[in-house]
């Protein structure tokens, strides 16, 4: 770019309000404040902010670059389509021009070739924190040729099933258990199972184990990611020179065993399970639908606010913009099915007259109705940390979490109940 205050000389396609077109030659400075040139056959350009002697103190409100980046120029919005191109080139077409501009922001794109936009590409790390994640996991190409076999129960099981769950919907004691399946036996003529036994046949019906993962005895971190193959907590506190926790991460083995068992775990249960348990059964198979239904309405109030007949009205995840620019923009939660989840994390004092600080990480099923959504019933609890220290190192609870998510994205065979068939989640 020549020095000082010269003129730049560029081609530029102007497309007038009464539809004609007329290529010009213009001569723009390059230190003028107010031109606003937007060149699309070449990357962003760098700018250093560090550089105080700059004779223009650009801000994201005056660079045409920031300004333009990620906005959408409706028709009524623009009167004039600049191109910039080298005058080298030769004559420009004008109708291929126009359609490759129009092109580039009906989709939002700022550059010809997002291949070539460092800002889009994923960084390695990135990458290989996905594949770490991932594993060994692999989608299969086919779904299974038969639907999931649902063996018939005795009378015994399910009974014995229904007095459980009456005993867990009301933290019921171990000893009220067994008392009133002596009732219950005696009026039905039925064995009832142990407390034991029909934990275990819940857990194998519905395919559900918690996954049990070594932490710090201190709550430091969990034993996952990069801290799975280490013998001794590395967690510090923070504070500047402090020494890290160092707690070994097994008791110490005996003459008589050499198994390695850790002082400190935690159950971590699957969401997975939970998600194709939903729609395993019709009733709740249809009320997932529900997010698809909120963004079909969602569309309509676009439109409508696109002809200004009404003003829309957002009233939760399915209707809102946010959930528009996933599925619009990103591609995502396009299939009725697909699942949107949110996570929640707090910490709770457990007991009034001892410190505690235990944190709670639980999921939110966006795809319910919302009249339902928010229930007990409906709120899926991950974890807890058992407390009474806070959670040290956060992610490192939450990678079991990240490994379901990525294999997730691989995609996961699930039965549909209300289609009778299997789709990829």
């Amino acid at each position: 770019m020549p020095e000082g205050d010269e003129d730049l000389d560029v081609s530029v396609t102007l497309l007038e309000q009464d539809g004609t077109v007329s290529d010009e030659t213009l001569p723009v400075n390059p230190l003028e404040e107010d031109t606003t040139i937007l060149d699309r056959t070449s990357p962003a350009p760098q700018i250093d902010l560090d550089n105080s002697d700059s004779d223009s103190d650009l801000s994201d409100d005056d660079d045409p670059i920031s300004r333009r980046w990620w906005d959408e120029v409706s028709d009524d919005d623009v009167d004039v389509i600049s191109q910039v191109e080298n005058v080298d080139n030769g004559p420009n077409e004008a109708d291929d021009g126009i359609e490759e501009l129009a092109s580039a922001v009906n989709t939002a794109t700022p550059l010809s070739n997002p291949e070539d936009n460092e800002f889009l590409r994923v960084p390695t790390a990135l990458e290989n924190l996905r594949a770490e994640l991932l594993g060994d996991y692999q989608c299969p190409e086919s779904p299974p040729d038969k639907p999931p076999q649902i063996r018939a129960l005795s009378q015994t099981e399910i009974y014995s099933l229904k007095h459980y769950a009456v005993w867990v919907k009301t933290n019921g004691t171990v000893e009220a258990y067994t008392m009133h399946s002596e009732v219950l036996a005696c009026v039905s003529n039925t064995d009832i199972l142990s407390l034991r036994d029909v934990k275990k046949l819940a857990g194998n019906l519905v395919d559900f184990k918690p996954r049990m993962v070594d932490i710090c005895v201190n709550s430091c971190i969990a034993y996952t990611g990069k801290y799975k193959g280490l013998m001794n907590c590395p967690y510090r506190n923070g504070k500047p020179g402090s020494p890290p926790c160092n707690e070994p991460r097994y008791r110490q083995s005996t003459r008589s065993t050499r198994v390695l068992k850790p002082r400190a775990q935690i159950p971590i249960l699957p969401f997975m399970p939970r998600v194709r348990g939903l729609y395993f059964n019709k009733t709740t198979s249809s009320m997932m639908r529900s997010l698809h239904s909120f963004l079909q309405h969602a569309l309509e109030l676009v439109a409508a606010a696109m002809n200004k007949s009404k003003v829309p009205r957002y009233s939760d995840f399915g209707n809102g913009q946010v959930h528009e620019i996933l599925r619009g923009k990103l591609g995502v939660l396009k299939d009725p099915r697909d699942v949107a989840l949110a996570l929640s994390t707090d910490g709770a004092q457990l007991t009034l007259k001892k410190q505690s600080n235990t944190w709670f990480v639980l999921f939110l099923f966006l795809n319910l109705p919302a009249e339902i959504r928010y229930k007990v019933s409906s709120t899926f609890i991950h974890f807890a940390t058992p407390g009474p220290n806070p959670p040290g190192d956060m992610e490192s609870f939450l990678w079991p979490v990240f490994e379901e998510m990525m294999q997730a994205s691989e995609g996961i065979w699930t039965w549909d109940a209300v289609d009778s068939s299997y789709f990829c989640l």
